[in-house]
């Protein structure tokens, strides 16, 4: 029997806006993130590494404790424009062209900074939700750096329709990325190591 893991991943950044991390101003090669993911009572971790940062973002994923790894293309225009966040990961390549599982896109982010609103959709098992959220607040999210304590600025949101969903999204226009999502289940970003130069 082959199990599935089914999350939304999130996460590659440039960590520009940070106070006390080196200014990086891209996201490089050699980038990792690890989160840990918690559903049904189990955690895991799941680590993402840049690979590639040429006309498609590319980036390696590995569960931890499982074989599953697999490898995510990113293309412009999703970056730009995709509204769905694909949370699906079984071990298999990835081609994201109108979902994103690490971001949410320019056109979200400027949606919630103009409208306080945007709306997202994603899946849980067969069913697909469409969801408005609201920013709330303006929170702290603290992650380790390369093995120190950093604090980033959040964008805290809820959805509209009190379904328990929430999302804290980095407040950072370059690189929106979800630090944390609550969708009864979560993922909740760990570590962050830089690329060694």
């Amino acid at each position: 029997m082959r199990v599935v893991y089914t999350f939304a991943l999130v996460a590659v950044i440039i960590l520009s806006s940070c106070k006390s991390v080196k200014n990086i101003g891209s996201i490089e090669n050699g980038m990792a993130l690890t989160y840990n993911f918690i559903a049904n009572q189990q955690a895991t971790q799941i680590t993402h590494t840049v690979v590639s940062r040429s006309a498609y973002t590319v980036l390696n994923y590995a569960i931890s404790g499982t074989d599953f790894s697999g490898k995510i293309n990113i293309t412009p225009m999703a970056m730009d424009s995709a509204s769905e966040l694909d949370n699906h990961f079984d071990g298999e390549d990835k081609n994201q062209t109108k979902t994103l599982s690490l971001w949410i896109s320019q056109k979200n982010f400027s949606e919630i900074k103009q409208d306080s609103t945007t709306t997202l959709s994603f899946r849980q098992g067969l069913v697909k939700n469409e969801t408005v959220f609201k920013w709330k607040e303006t929170q702290t999210f603290m992650c380790n750096v390369d093995g120190k304590l950093e604090e980033f600025k959040a964008i805290y949101l809820e959805d509209t329709m009190n379904k328990d969903f929430k999302l804290w999204i980095w407040d950072n226009a370059t690189n929106p990325i979800i630090f944390r999502l609550d969708f009864g289940w979560q993922m909740i970003l760990k570590d962050i190591s830089l690329p060694k130069t």
